[in-house]
């Protein structure tokens, strides 16, 4: 029997989504289904809260009925798909919501971010308005599945008056701003930023360990959904007085502070504490939390290790390639405040308007799926020369599956990429009718 489910996003970014899967099927594989892993879906049989903050269920009620007011409403198949708006493609629809996206921003507020060599302004003041300008844009403070909290380093107690035995402390409580929806905390964020002053030193390290303490074992356990930290710095990470390095490996001495032959032969705690960095992100990345790396004007010295956090994190830069461009966010300073903005708006997109929409199972032949994929009910021709005499065949491949997913996923491409990070009000993909182009 051939069956489909059709999820409908709930007020992505304030447009619904309904993505439309159908495949053949035993009737006993009812529960075989599960959740969709990174799809920006979640099955509505989780729903039930799990106590703690950010995108838990607001209702506690879980005995409601079908004559419920608040059960979710189905999307109508596209009726402007003819032929596949017969039974046989979209008969037993269930609806689910969008996984929520929990993010926490771990943001460097040392020393040198007081510079002024970059902007026009002290760099904490242009990261602060760039921040300001993207977490209260649509896509974040509209958008009822993106929660954000931040965690900053050193602590908001370090000054520039701090003594040096001091400069390496974190905040006193484990985050600055607990992660909840982005409608409650965007505000108490943004008055943090604004009412700190940088100083201190640069300890990475500590704070992704306070940032693992918080996932693993804090508030943020209970959190519901994908999980990101967004580690934001303008240089090295250091603080570890167990380490020893030259010249090479010493951030007073790469950031041109220091010209003696053994910049941290006295001082230990300025060398680059990468390693131990490192292994903190892939710590994360093994609890289920993803790390992006975005690199500020002054942390050109370090593009090597960013690369490598980037990549320890599993959330490379979209210009990341095998042979050049940065794994982990670069901003430039020639594109200004405004390249500082994009970057963290460019973010915040990505992680809700993802091109790439895993499947909730895989089907029994990939051979016989017979695929369509439509934008708001109008269909995406497949492309590509290599395609020969298939439908749509021909230009540029507008959307690929891929297999090397568990289960598969559809990956949208180009210029159809882009029209669904601009924001469509559904995505439709039809498994096992033939294809209309």
């Amino acid at each position: 029997m051939r069956r489909s489910w059709t999820f409908g996003l709930l007020a992505m970014l304030g447009l619904g989504l309904a993505f439309t899967y159908s495949c053949k099927k035993n009737d006993d594989d009812d529960d075989a289904y599960s959740g969709t892993g990174g799809t920006q879906l979640a099955d509505d049989d989780d729903d039930k809260a799990t106590g703690g903050k950010g995108q838990a269920d607001d209702d506690d009620d879980t005995s409601k009925t079908d004559d419920d007011d608040d059960t979710p409403t189905e999307p109508e198949p596209c009726k402007e798909l003819v032929g596949l708006t017969d039974k046989t493609c979209f008969d037993g629809t269930k609806p689910s919501k969008a996984i929520p996206v929990n993010m926490l921003l771990v943001i460097d507020k040392s020393g040198s971010m007081m510079s002024e060599d970059t902007y026009d302004q002290p760099k904490w003041q242009a990261l602060t308005s760039a921040l300001t300008d993207a977490l209260t844009a649509d896509t974040m403070i509209k958008n009822p599945n993106m929660s954000v909290g931040l965690l900053l380093f050193p602590g908001e107690q370090v000054t520039e008056d701090s003594a040096p035995e001091d400069s390496c402390d974190l905040p006193k409580e484990t985050v600055n701003v607990e992660i909840g929806p982005a409608s409650d905390t965007v505000d108490s964020i943004i008055e943090t930023l604004e009412d700190i002053r940088p100083g201190g030193s640069t300890p990475t390290a500590d704070a992704l360990n306070a940032a693992l303490t918080y996932f693993e074992g804090g508030e943020g356990s209970l959190l519901k959904g994908d999980k990101y930290v967004l580690l934001a710095t303008d240089g090295g990470p250091n603080c570890n007085d167990a380490l020893d390095c030259d010249n090479d490996e010493c951030t007073i001495a790469l950031d041109g502070l220091c010209t003696s032959s053994d910049c941290c032969a006295n001082d230990p705690l300025w060398c680059v504490d990468w390693k131990e960095t490192k292994n903190k992100i892939a710590a994360l990345k093994k609890a289920g939390v993803k790390t992006i790396v975005v690199g500020i004007p002054g942390s050109e010295a370090y593009t090597g290790w960013l690369n490598d956090f980037a990549d320890a994190g599993g959330a490379v830069a979209p210009t990341a390639t095998d042979d050049d461009g940065a794994h982990y966010y670069e901003v430039s300073a020639s594109g200004g405040i405004d390249a500082l903005t994009k970057t963290f708006e460019d973010i915040t997109v990505s992680l809700v308007r993802s091109c790439r929409i895993q499947l909730d199972y895989t089907p029994a032949s990939t051979s016989e799926w017979l695929v369509n994929v439509a934008l708001d009910c109008k269909v995406v021709p497949q492309g590509g020369e290599e395609l020969d005499g298939a439908a749509g065949a021909g230009g540029d491949v507008n959307w690929e599956i891929d297999r090397s997913t568990d289960p598969p996923t559809i990956e949208l491409l180009g210029d159809y990429c882009e029209k669904v990070q601009r924001g469509v009000e559904r995505i439709d993909i039809i498994i096992g009718c033939p294809p209309l182009v």
